[in-house]
């Protein structure tokens, strides 16, 4: 059992296009000097921290597991205490990846702002998203915390590759994905209902947000999404032509896409998803298979350590 003060990190060296471990150095000195004892535990291979937060959510003690890495780190993590229904186990960022959107919503934008919040221990709870896709021929259970979308998004992933990561870096790897995956974008067909209706047809893009940014912070797909409100921001897209991707990049970096007629924005508790073409499903920067995808919010479902400046809707309430 760990001491009042103990931490359990789940670290994973791979993150940041291969930074992790030497992202994570400074850090444990940081969590020295701050009074911390922790214990470190490495993952090796997709979903080795999924595992590792789940055998640490349901241990007799309320534990502070700390997801040292980015994005599709904390979801593991995240998934793992999510996976006892009810757990007592906080979740705490050290972002060393490339993109950090949660660990930017939570107000660690750096280590040491990191190693602030988990000094102070001030905890919210956030919502999270509950959805369900195929993967390996099989329906599995899996969640997100920023977003879960079909459709461009695979394409962004796959071409924002580890070296790009290291080559351009976080503020920039992103924007060069976005232009590269813009070469081979297509739509494809795809039928949806929602809380307010459904729609079929044609789609570039379908995400639902449970943040504002994405991609670093340096996209803003749902202009005005907060984490605690128990709504989703369903975004969808329809078939645009080349250089009208491109145009609505810059409008997507200032978060005015939103106007544009081929953009259809509505909030949801839920969605059901099909496509006969099969395209990707993604979720907070990961490949969770393909549809048939079905989804819902799970609100206020996880405790974090937040920064108290951090603007979420009911945080102050």
């Amino acid at each position: 059992m760990m001491e009042p003060a103990g931490l359990a990190v789940i670290l994973n060296p791979s993150a940041g296009g291969g930074a992790g471990s030497r992202r994570f150095a400074p850090c444990a000195a940081l969590l020295s000097r701050a009074g911390f004892h922790f214990q470190v535990l490495e993952t090796r291979q997709p979903g080795d921290a999924r595992r590792l937060a789940r055998d640490l959510a349901g241990g007799t003690a309320a534990p502070l597991i700390v997801a040292a890495g980015g994005d599709g780190t904390v979801n593991e993590v995240a998934s793992g205490i999510l996976d006892h229904d009810g757990s007592s186990a906080i979740l705490a960022v050290l972002p060393l990846g490339t993109g950090n959107d949660f660990a930017r919503s939570q107000g660690a934008s750096s280590v040491e702002k990191a190693v602030e919040i988990l000094v102070r221990r001030q905890t919210h709870r956030v919502d999270a998203i509950r959805f369900q896709s195929q993967i390996g021929g099989c329906r599995c259970t899996s969640f997100a915390l920023l977003f879960v979308a079909v459709g461009f998004v695979g394409d962004l992933l796959r071409a924002t590759s580890p070296s790009v990561k290291r080559m351009f870096g976080r503020r920039l790897s992103y924007p060069v994905g976005f232009l590269r995956a813009w070469i081979l974008a297509v739509s494809k067909p795809m039928r949806l209902t929602h809380d307010v209706g459904s729609h079929a047809g044609e789609c570039l893009l379908v995400c639902a947000c449970n943040s504002e940014f994405a991609g670093g912070h340096s996209l803003r797909p749902a202009p005005g999404a907060v984490m605690d409100d128990g709504q989703l921001e369903l975004l969808i897209v329809r078939p645009l032509a080349r250089w009208q991707i491109g145009s609505q990049f810059l409008r997507l970096m200032r978060g005015t896409h939103l106007a544009h007629p081929g953009v259809i924005s509505v909030k949801t508790t839920r969605m059901h998803l099909e496509s006969t073409a099969k395209p990707g499903v993604q979720a907070d920067g990961d490949h969770f298979g393909e549809p048939p995808l079905n989804l819902e919010v799970r609100h206020k479902a996880l405790t974090v350590l937040w920064n108290c400046g951090s603007q979420l809707h009911s945080f102050l309430t």
